[in-house]
Parts: structure tokens; sequence; C-alpha cells
């Protein structure tokens, strides 16, 4: 039992370090212990009223102890319906200690687990949601709590027999996922078995995918699939499936299927280092019945349909590799286009400095520094067109991303208002718009935002582009037109698509053409890396 409670608790840890842990467990054996697989939601936000199932060999469900609630033979069709029951649970929790950063919590929790034998939870608050990005830039705290009591008197009676934990609280905690069942019907829109929400969806043959088709989350997929019954009474599934077979998904979604082998592998080597990076560290969405979302929030997973030869060539040449700084595995972010010059992780994501991510020009070397923390020094470099890799006019650059390199967008006042008031900013019509502070690598890092009834201020790189909702990237400049004292409309001239923090795909892109190998191209868009096989 103390075995499985340090495990668990080194699969949760921020650290993906491949030397044990002072818990005794490397990530290996973590990962080793799920069975390298990751769970991931076929979906960013909610899910669909029902999905459609089938499978080639025919369909299993299971209960999470293995009981066969229904099985089918052949290619059968079978529909999954949401059967509500009851209500959100509430608990009393013993509240141990609160924490300002994650990394904190999880060391103690895994102390208090290890030394008291206590089954240890992190609760975040306020809980963060796939999203939720207009709440992102506010305050977070970790709180360590152990225990569900169905009533206050419970929790305080169990405290009690607690002596060596001291200045502990109670807590109240209300934020469950909903409970409920499946309604599955069969062809003939007859019922065919009723499960739990959580029951297992497998394939029959195990070589074959399961295909799902609902209003969100549709595709086929390798693996298992578990409907879980959102708080919102829609489903939601999560894949559950081999970390290499995500990723054999992964790399031709994000870079395309046509991509020159050794961008493939680059980009397979990414993949995998930051979906490892995240699994390790536990779920960012405050729920634990899955990792990461199939979209862009995480990495785009759409199951098997964009899978070609030669992508999946190039994961099987890098299977188990991945990329490592100082013993750790990396999240080894990426995006669409730089525009010829990356951004240090900070620059987006504030507090978060991470030494492998760092800001450079997008070539092999530059005769000079580059400053562009002024809006000036941004207007110069986006209006020029340097000779990067990422440089839209090389011979042999994809047709799809040339609009990226370089862009404009004018958008009317009305809709950026729109898009900013809808977002629980209130600031009413929009009466300047200002970029106060910027990154040297041009990123705009915050925003004040001045309307007839507030001024507010925004100082996150992903909630800027949501709020202003058509923006490629926040390497930007803008020109304001302006009528009876306010705007009329604004028009953004930028470079680059994504954040353009790590690898910028474009440039692989563009190096593997021009000959450079996998690690090379890794080598220039990661700072003091290794590609280690870690399994």
């Amino acid at each position: 039992m103390r075995r499985a409670i340090l495990a668990a608790a080194a699969a949760g840890a921020l650290s993906a370090g491949l030397a044990p842990s002072a818990w005794g467990v490397t990530p290996i054996e973590a990962l080793r212990e799920r069975g390298f697989r990751v769970r991931v939601k076929l979906s960013q936000l909610s899910g669909a009223e029902a999905y459609r199932v089938r499978s080639e060999g025919g369909l299993r469900f299971e209960t999470a102890d293995g009981k066969v609630v229904l099985e089918t033979a052949g290619d059968q069709t079978l529909l999954a319906l949401p059967e509500a029951v009851g209500s959100l649970p509430s608990y009393w929790r013993i509240l141990l200690k609160r924490f300002e950063e994650r990394r904190g919590a999880e060391l103690y929790a895994q102390d208090r687990a290890a030394n008291l034998g206590l089954a240890t939870e992190i609760l975040e608050t306020p809980l963060r949601r796939p999203g939720s990005v207009e709440r992102r830039d506010s305050p977070s705290s970790f709180a360590v709590v152990v225990g569900k009591f169905a009533a206050r008197a419970l929790a305080e009676r169990a405290l009690g027999m607690l002596p060596e934990v001291r200045n502990a609280e109670i807590l109240f905690d209300g934020a469950h996922p909903f409970l409920g069942f499946l309604r599955i019907l069969n062809a003939k829109s007859e019922l065919a078995a009723r499960a739990p929400a959580e029951a297992i969806l497998r394939p029959r043959d195990e070589g074959r995918a399961i295909r799902i088709d609902g209003r969100i989350g549709g595709g086929a997929f390798r693996g298992e699939i578990r409907f879980f019954l959102g708080e919102d009474g829609l489903l939601f599934p999560v894949n559950s499936v081999d970390l290499e077979e995500y990723v054999r998904s992964v790399v031709p979604a994000e870079i395309g299927a046509s991509a020159p082998k050794e961008a493939l592998k680059a980009q397979a080597i990414a993949a995998r280092s930051e979906a490892i990076h995240k699994m390790l560290a536990g779920s960012r969405y405050g729920d634990d019945r899955y990792d990461i979302v199939s979209t862009q929030q995480d990495q785009v997973y759409r199951g098997t349909e964009e899978e070609t030869a030669e992508s999946t060539r190039a994961v099987k040449e890098t299977a188990g590799q991945a990329l490592v700084h100082q013993g750790e595995v990396i999240d080894a972010v990426y995006s669409h286009s730089c525009g010829g010059i990356t951004a240090n992780s900070e620059d987006l994501w504030p507090g978060r400095s991470v030494p492998s991510l760092r800001s450079q020009v997008d070539r092999e070397s530059w005769s000079f520094p580059v400053d562009l923390s002024s809006s000036a020094a941004v207007e110069e470099w986006t209006q020029s067109m340097p000779d990067v890799y990422c440089n839209c006019l090389q011979d042999g650059f994809p047709e799809y991303a040339k609009p990226y390199f370089r862009w404009d967008r004018t958008v009317p006042e009305a809709e950026l208002a729109r898009q900013i008031n809808e977002r629980g900013y209130g600031v009413g019509r929009l009466k300047d718009l200002r970029a106060v502070s910027r990154s040297s690598s041009g990123r705009v890092g915050a925003i004040e935002i001045c309307g007839t009834d507030k001024t507010v201020r925004v100082n996150n790189g992903d909630t800027i582009r949501a709020l202003l909702g058509v923006l490629p990237s926040t390497f930007f400049t803008m020109a304001i037109s302006r009528k009876d004292d306010l705007i009329e409309a604004v028009t953004f001239h930028g470079a680059g698509y994504g954040h353009g923090v790590g690898l910028c795909q474009m440039g692989a892109y563009m190096m593997a053409r021009r000959g450079y190998s996998c690690e090379k191209i890794l080598q220039h868009y990661f700072a003091d890396v290794e590609i280690k096989k870690i399994y």
C-alpha cells in the first residue's frame, strides 16, 4: 500500500525527472504504473447529448471492476445517452494546509501521505476549467485535504482522531463531477443495456479502432473510451490510449503529414515530451478524469484519420525519445509560426520562466542583438521580411501557411467591444486600447482597455489573444481610427501564428528542407536539451 501511495504521488509531481525522486520513484515507473497510457478528453469545452459508437469487430461495455455490461459482434452501431440521477455531491474535508504554488502543495501532500498514511488530495481554488481564459490571470491557491465527510460534525470528529495534525481546518467542498448512467440503445432504438456513466467501451478486437460520432469529439480512436457526465448534463468522451499511438495521431494533425521526414521526427519528439510532462504534472483542468484535451489547448488529436505511412514511420523511428533538460522531461511546447523570433515562456505566461524555452531569432546565427520591446521596433520588424527559417518567401514553403508569417486584421469597435464585454469585463464602448507592456521578443504582455464605463488591464498573453478574438498571435502593433472620442476600428499589424514559444513548426519544416536533422532542429528551438530514449 505504501508503495502504491508513493507511486501515485510521483505520478502527480510537476517535476518529470529521469532520476529517482525523493520518494524513490522515477517518472518511468510512474508511467509504467499507468501502462504508458494517456487520457484525452475528446473536446475542450462541453460534450454532446448522445454519441453513436461502433467498431468493425464488435464492442464491449465493461464496468470499472471488469463486469461486462454489453457485448456485440460485428459492425453494429450503438447509441449512448446520458441518464442523470441525483445532484452534485458535496463533502466536508479536513484542510491540512494551503499553498500559492501547486509544486509546494504536491511535496507537502506526498510527505503527509508517506509519514501519516493519509490519502491526500489537492484542490485548486478557483477550479480551472477548459475555456475559462478570462479568469486565468486571477490567482489560485492549492489546498491539501484529506477525507470526504457527509457532515461537518463527522469531519470534526475525524480531525480529533488525528493528534499529529495541527492547525487544520474544516473545508466545505462542493466541486465534483455529476453522477449518472448511460442508456445504450441498439440500431432499432431499443434499450440494449444500462451502465454506469463511467463504464469502459473497448473494441472486441484490440487491433480495431472505435468510431464515435457526436456533435463534439467524433472520430476513430484506438484504445478505450469512457463517457462521463458533465455538470451540464452532457456526455463527454475520454480516450485512454497508448502514448505512442497518441503521438501517431498528433504528428500529422499538428505539423501536417506532408512535412519533410526530419520535421516529422522533431514534431514527434516534441509532442511526446509535452504529453509526458503534462501526464506527470497532473491535470491542469482541476479534473482527474483526464490528463489533456484534444484541441490546441494541449495538442491536436484526431484519432486515426490523418495518419499516414510517413508520419507513422517518424513516430516509430523516435519511439520513446523525449527532450530532457538537466534530467527532466521538458514541456516541449510549439506553435505554427514564430514570425521570425521565438518568445520566452514568461512572455506569454507570466511567472513561468523555463530555462529551455528562451527567445531567439529563427536562424542559425544573427549578427546583432534584437530588442523588440518597443512598438516602433515591432512595427519595423513586422513590416520587413528577414532571412529566417519560417520566412514564407522561400521555395517549398507550404501554401496554407503563407498568410501567417505577416498579417493584418481590421476589427470594428462593435465587434471588439462585444468580445470584451461578453467575457465579463464590462467596459462599455471602447475609447482607447493600448499595449502597456511588451517583451523583448515583441509580444504584447499587457493591454489597457479604456471604455465608457471603466478601464481594465489584462496581463496574460493567452487571455489577450482570446479577448481580442481574431488575432493569430500577440506579436502585433495597432493602428486605431476614431470618431467622436470613440474607437471606430482597430487595425492590427502582426507576425506569426500561435504563442511563439518553443518549436516553430514552419521553421522546423523549412530547416528539414535545408537538410537539418531532427536533432539539430530541436536543439535550435530548445535551449540546453538532450534527446534521450526514456523507455
